[in-house]
């Protein structure tokens, strides 16, 4: 009987540990449809490899590109990774008040909240009013292309 309590607690320790590791917040920017494709052979080479590079798209190259709620900062952390955010502040989550990238710090245009990009590809907030983090995208790399997306 011992043994079962055992296992029953191992198991309960175990699922809530991992429940408690992911990140059940809801970001205020809204949800809308993001799909992004950069070509890093072509004409973002230079971003291919790069470290602690940023790029904003607000207006859509191509028709099937969506930019999400407010655009799209797409950048490198310190360790090379891509990482990719919607640019609207989850402070004043207004469509034209916008994130601007500077030195791997995303400042808010508005409210001034800074937001780390170069530590945690997080975009946690470091300064300001903000308590929430940008709101992050998914990043794949595929046969030269980097695709964003959620």
């Amino acid at each position: 009987m011992q043994n079962i309590l055992h296992i029953y607690l191992i198991i309960t320790l175990f699922a809530i540990l991992s429940l408690s590791c992911e990140d059940n917040r809801r970001s205020p920017i809204p949800d809308y449809p993001v799909h992004l494709e950069l070509d890093l052979l072509g004409e973002y080479n230079t971003f291919k490899g790069s470290v602690g590079e940023c790029l904003t798209f607000t207006t859509p190259r191509l028709a099937t590109d969506r930019l999400g709620f407010g655009g799209i900062l797409v950048c490198t952390n310190l360790f090379g990774e891509y990482c990719a955010f919607d640019l609207a502040c989850p402070y004043e989550v207004e469509r034209e008040v916008r994130v601007r990238p500077e030195n791997l710090v995303a400042v808010c245009s508005k409210c001034g909240s800074q937001f780390d990009l170069g530590n945690t590809a997080m975009g946690i907030p470091a300064k300001g009013p903000a308590k929430d983090p940008l709101k992050k995208y998914k990043t794949q790399e595929t046969g030269g292309k980097l695709v964003i997306f959620r």
